[in-house]
């Protein structure tokens, strides 16, 4: 009996011990995000076989979208690379930054690790990008592992996270109901989901190309609100082309006369006009592609001509991360800027690190004229302006300007203040007052292999 009694008891420990691992199994888990995903959104790197390759360039970076947590809470990730040389990193999970400038070792088979919250599910995303320009760098994959320790919220943010899946799903086309998200494909009615979408929802631009021939117009009063702003971003790469377009003023690409907008990773291209006309207020552009428009990339000016305050002028909007290049107008290549805050342009407009490369006139143009006065002061910080006065496949006229930044023009008198900017190999003028008598401030910027002048008539401090 005693021998019985025994027998069982170490049966009944045994089974503990195995029910206790394999819930511990369960509840560890981890899952792998490869970095050339055909979700990922790209900037200064391409997908190299099995690899995500960065260029030589300072801030290339990979944005890993729809990256699966096993659990909500706290996640390890661990980043799979190779690189002939150390190079400094910034990660940032959810748009929270997790390290602002960490050394990965050169190594042919390196790895690194962090900790940062997550949600449990595949909406997740996670930003890597090479602070310095070293070449050779290659992006593998990402793991994230968790260990289980938030288990009774993962559940609870599981249940979450398919509610949301499920209402994206229902709104997966621009006709269904606008209480919840709408993803669209290519081909889809982005108009239609522009007029429907409510605050605080977003509108998911699937991979491809989206072909049209008339403007979309997110029209003045189709507002968000500060906590919750609308938002079209692109899963993947996202392109907008308007090439159906003939060249003519009217023909503007994406026109934002809304307010409280956030417009992420698209790339906007050869409409007949400007790529975007930014014309509300307390609107967000981010890491957007303005590429061969028939004028400037992105222009901040009115939409409404009947404006004439600069009260009434787009305001307080900023541009961040964003790249334009190779805009090129026909008639006379004098007006195709990569950024244009001029004529209607109000106050409180930032730009922060984007770059304005091979445009056929200037890479930002600030010009002001007697017959609209003076405009609100802009803000850079880490912009630059190169090679422009020519388009990548050396498309230029002798109308060409061809300056870095052009900061006034008839003499009008408008304070402006750039930080740590750059002006590189332009046409013309690197940074030019353009007979603009106003405070011009510039903080430690760089100029340098310009036709004309690196700083015209402007001082560096």
């Amino acid at each position: 009996m005693k021998k019985k009694l025994i027998l069982v008891l170490t049966v009944i420990t045994v089974f503990c011990v195995v029910g206790t691992l394999f819930m511990a199994s369960l509840n560890a888990a981890s899952s792998t995000h490869e970095a050339e995903s055909s979700n990922n959104k790209l900037k200064y790197a391409k997908v190299n076989g099995g690899n995500v390759e960065f260029d030589e360039k300072k801030d290339a970076y990979v944005e890993m979208k729809k990256v699966n947590a096993p659990s909500s809470g706290n996640a390890t990730l661990t980043f799979y690379y190779s690189s002939s040389k150390s190079f400094p990193v910034e990660i940032k999970v959810n748009g929270d930054t997790i390290v602002k400038k960490e050394t990965f070792s050169a190594s042919s088979s390196g790895q690194k690790s962090f900790t940062a919250s997550m949600d449990s599910g595949s909406n997740n995303k996670v930003k890597f990008k090479i602070r310095d320009a070293v070449s050779g760098v290659k992006l593998d994959k990402v793991v994230i592992s968790t260990d289980g320790s938030s288990s009774s919220s993962s559940s609870s943010s599981s249940s979450s996270s398919s509610s949301s899946s499920s209402s994206t799903s229902s709104s997966s086309s621009s006709s269904s109901s606008s209480s919840g998200d709408i993803t669209l494909s290519a081909g889809g009615d982005l108009q239609g989901a522009i007029d429907k979408i409510q605050a605080g929802k977003t509108i998911y631009l699937n991979s491809g190309t989206y072909k049209y021939s008339k403007s979309i117009v997110i029209k003045e009063g189709n507002n968000g609100s500060s906590g919750k702003m609308k938002k079209i971003v692109a899963q993947g790469n996202a392109t907008i082309d308007f090439s159906g377009q003939s060249y003519s003023s009217s023909n503007r690409g994406l026109i934002v006369a809304g307010n409280y907008w956030h417009i992420e990773g698209v790339k906007i291209q050869k409409a007949g006009d400007n790529g975007m006309l930014l014309a509300g207020h307390n609107n967000t552009i981010e890491d957007c592609d303005f590429y061969a428009n028939r004028d400037t990339g992105l222009q901040i000016s009115r939409y409404n001509t009947n404006y004439s305050s600069m009260d009434k002028w787009p305001s307080n909007n900023t541009i961040k991360d964003c790249y334009s290049h190779s805009n090129f107008d026909p008639d006379d290549g004098e007006d195709a800027d990569g950024f244009a805050p001029k004529l209607t342009c109000g106050k409180g407009n930032k730009f922060i690190k984007c770059v304005a490369k091979y445009n056929v006139d200037d890479g930002w143009d600030l010009y002001t004229k007697s017959a609209t006065g003076k405009i609100g002061s802009v803000y850079f910080e880490n912009c630059e302006a190169s090679n422009n006065g020519e388009t990548e496949s050396g498309q230029s006229t002798s109308n060409s300007d061809g300056n870095g930044f052009k900061l006034g023009g008839s003499k009008i008198s408008v304070d402006h203040t750039l930080v740590d900017c750059k002006a590189y190999n332009n046409k013309k003028h690197g940074f030019t007052w353009n007979s603009n008598p106003g405070k011009l401030t510039l903080k430690n910027c760089k100029a340098s292999g310009n036709g004309g002048n690196d700083f015209e008539k402007v001082s560096n401090q």
